[in-house]
């Protein structure tokens, strides 16, 4: 145990290094608040639980990303979305995005970019732009794609995206270097992807074994679907697929993620929000 401090209806939390963390909530007005904190440990004992000591970011901030040691929000308005970058203790801040979008999702690729889709619909044109934070400019890389969703690759040279298609999803790949985009051999949604960085060209998704449904994703969003998965490694220039595990537990598979060396995945169950883990070094 690390502290005994208790923060209830927690949305998302991220660690910015080991000794701070980032706590997304919804405190007794139900109102967002952001709480950047550094667990600091009992001087006298140290066997003691630390405490948490922070500070709190403004209200309502929707979203929060974490990159190094740079979080970035987004604050919705009557005007659209402001984008903030933040260094862990909330002292140095820079707005570096306002726009008239709102209902994005944000997401950073590298230290000096960030994704903004328009939240995903069967029933919209969707639409990915890259913010680059230094100049503070958009570039749109893909449009009026219905049910859009997107990963970006950390050099922003690969996207991988997913598409709404009559009782399905499908998935696609661009590259911005050539220009070509191919369709992939599996169906899901991006949501259920993650780049591996550590090899190139490569992506790992959750693959539902069944995907007919109507109003996709906006069912699957809403809880009126759930799905259960497997797990596949994909190289999306070869196109080889492999089927690297059978989920046996049902698990509709969310918040995909894989570490630097890419030999450990970690996931959540939407079901019941439970915690998963694939060791990808073992045979």
């Amino acid at each position: 145990r690390i502290t005994n401090t208790t923060i209830l209806q927690t949305i998302n939390s991220f660690w910015v290094n080991k000794d701070n963390v980032v706590i997304q909530y919804i405190d007794e007005n139900d109102e967002i608040q952001i709480f950047s904190a550094e667990i600091v440990p009992d001087e006298e004992d140290v066997a003691q639980p630390s405490t948490l000591v922070g500070s709190f970011w403004e209200k309502n901030i929707e979203q929060i990303d974490v990159f190094g040691e740079r979080i970035f929000g987004i604050l919705e308005n009557s005007a659209g979305s402001i984008g903030i970058i933040s260094s862990p203790d909330l002292e140095n801040q820079e707005t570096v995005l306002d726009t008239p979008l709102k209902e994005i999702l944000t997401s950073w690729v590298n230290r000096n970019t960030i994704s903004i889709n328009t939240k995903p619909s069967s029933k919209s044109f969707g639409y990915l732009y890259l913010l680059d934070t230094n100049n503070k400019t958009l570039d749109e890389a893909l449009s009026r794609i219905i049910g859009l969703n997107s990963i970006v690759s950390r050099d922003k040279n690969k996207i991988l995206y997913s598409t709404s298609v009559n009782k399905s999803a499908s998935l696609r790949f661009l590259d911005r270097e050539t220009g070509i985009t191919k369709e992939v051999g599996i169906k899901t949604f991006v949501d259920k992807c993650v780049w591996d960085e550590s090899e190139e060209d490569t992506t790992y998704c959750a693959v539902p074994r069944d995907l007919n449904f109507r109003n996709l994703p906006d069912n699957w969003y809403k809880g009126i679907v759930s799905f259960s998965d497997d797990i596949w490694k994909i190289n999306l220039e070869t196109e080889e697929m492999e089927l690297v595990m059978e989920l046996t537990e049902n698990i509709d598979v969310v918040n995909l993620k894989i570490n630097e060396t890419g030999d450990y995945l970690a996931f959540l169950n939407k079901k019941d929000m439970t915690l998963w883990g694939i060791d990808l070094s073992l045979d």
